[in-house]
């Protein structure tokens, strides 16, 4: 397992309060934005073709905002928490993709088969005019789902486990049991998220339950790697 640093910046509070002060500031500045920028974009006309990418732009806008508060007002720059863009980022990106298409065909397999969940609906071709929009479609689709791993990761990996970890070592809790502690933590609230998320053809507690054995999946991958790239491949 590799040992996560500590944050980044000297000056940052390692002590569970301000662990605490920054998971709540984080949480509370993302969902904040996205509610407000929501609300604005939900007054703007978009087309068919973008799918549901629209509506990630408040997303997009929340992490920002996150980014900018923890860089500014926490002096802690996004690469303590995993997002550092480089080669090996967009190369451990591109293999978390691959692994994460083989698991979604496999338990999307399990729940058709099973008869937990059912295929509802499928993209009806009269929504495109030709090739050109299909392929905007498509891209249109697969940033949208990059936005909400990106998201979702980058609260519930990159900012929760990790500053667990730094609020329990703080108190002399070792490495391990921390890093396990702030694993399971960030998959129960992450399944939490999800009670009233919901899927068409899927029931609630399928949605649920996904998400909970997610959590420790995604959990693993960063902590593992100390990069938030594996566990967003995989997700998206």
């Amino acid at each position: 397992m590799v040992v996560m640093e500590s944050l980044t910046h000297t000056g940052a509070d390692s002590s569970p309060v301000g662990a605490v002060i920054r998971v709540i500031v984080a949480f509370v500045v993302f969902f904040a934005t996205l509610a407000a920028i929501g609300l604005v974009l939900a007054r703007v006309p978009t087309p068919d073709v973008l799918v549901n990418l629209p509506d990630q732009i408040a997303t997009l806008c929340g992490v920002a905002a996150v980014v900018f508060i923890s860089t500014r007002v926490f002096d802690i720059s996004p690469t303590a928490y995993g997002l550092k863009m480089n080669r090996r980022w967009i190369s451990d990106l591109l293999g978390g993709t691959a692994i994460g298409v083989l698991f979604q065909a496999v338990t999307t397999a399990v729940i058709v088969g099973t008869g937990t969940g059912t295929i509802v609906d499928r993209w009806s071709m009269g929504v495109f005019d030709g090739p050109a929009t299909l392929v905007v479609a498509l891209e249109a689709a697969v940033l949208a789902f990059f936005i909400i791993a990106l998201w979702e990761d980058f609260l519930f990996r990159g900012i929760l486990i990790r500053e667990f970890v730094v609020g329990l070592a703080s108190r002399g809790v070792s490495q391990t049991a921390a890093t396990s502690s702030a694993v399971v933590v960030s998959a129960l609230l992450f399944g939490a998220l999800h009670v009233n998320a919901g899927a068409a053809g899927l029931s609630t507690a399928v949605v649920v339950l996904q998400a909970v054995i997610g959590g420790p999946y995604f959990g693993l991958a960063y902590v593992l790697t100390g990069s938030l790239a594996l566990p967003i491949g995989i997700h998206f």
